[in-house]
């Protein structure tokens, strides 16, 4: 799923389309009479209506391009970021000063590889088997800065003296800042190294990072996965397994407890 979206997306893509996303039956005189047929296809929606792992990867596919949509669609390829690992470096994209990397890993182990860009030397980022990852450089929303994402970035509300982030898996965050923010919480641990503050998130739980700058509050949220957030008109939805609609087409929305 991650590969063959992202990398049509590498290629410039702005259009795409994911056969089959839910899974069905063939039910007797439709199509073929006497004939019941499964068309399951281990889809993101399987055929009794079970959602898989593989609804989990296009839900956080689709809100990533959501939150980085202003770049994504205005790209040309660049070449000014390096890989120690040049198999590992499938695509550049440039939209300004912003730079959108593709790393792919064709092979069955994980492997991993540091980036150059503009002189800097970029810790390693491991990939996974088969997959390919996202790494952004230099993406900006009003007052907040980032310099480099590593961690899949599954959404990015901006509101005027607000912005609400949430990263949904492993990875290393950093923020840009002319002078260091005021930390308000710091569950992940966040460092300031004079020019930058640094998120280095492993994944195991969730964890909360919410500061002040420039009279802007920024809440991040770092999570596993995407298994548990939901976008619902608007809304940032944490925690719950499911946000839908029932029968009766009525939106139900769990939200989560407040302690």
């Amino acid at each position: 799923m991650n590969t063959v979206t992202w990398g049509a997306v590498a290629q410039g893509c702005t259009l795409y389309n994911h056969f089959m996303f839910v899974g069905g039956t063939n039910w007797d005189a439709l199509g073929c009479p006497c004939v019941c047929t499964s068309y399951d296809y281990a889809a993101p929606v399987r055929e009794w209506g079970g959602l898989s792992a593989q609804y989990t990867a296009a839900k956080q596919i689709a809100h990533q391009i959501i939150a980085l949509e202003e770049w994504l669609t205005v790209t040309e390829p660049a070449d000014d970021v390096t890989a120690d690992d040049p198999a590992l470096l499938h695509r550049v994209l440039a939209s300004g000063d912003a730079r959108l990397v593709f790393l792919r890993n064709l092979s069955t182990t994980a492997q991993a590889t540091g980036l150059t860009i503009e002189g800097r030397q970029i810790p390693p980022v491991e990939v996974t088997p088969g997959d390919t990852r996202l790494v952004v450089f230099h993406v900006q929303k009003g007052q907040v800065r980032l310099s480099f994402c590593s961690a899949p970035l599954f959404a990015w509300q901006v509101d005027e003296n607000e912005q609400r982030m949430v990263f949904t898996g492993p990875g290393l965050v950093v923020w840009r800042a002319p002078e260091a923010p005021m930390i308000q919480k710091n569950d992940v641990g966040a460092w300031w190294n004079g020019e930058r503050l640094i998120v280095n998130y492993e994944g195991h739980s969730r964890q909360e990072l919410v500061l002040a700058h420039h009279g802007v509050t920024v809440k991040a949220t770092f999570l596993p996965d995407a298994s548990k957030v939901w976008l619902v008109d608007g809304e940032l939805i944490v925690g719950p397994d499911f946000v839908g609609q029932k029968r009766n087409s009525q939106l139900t929305v769990y939200h989560e407890a407040q302690s």
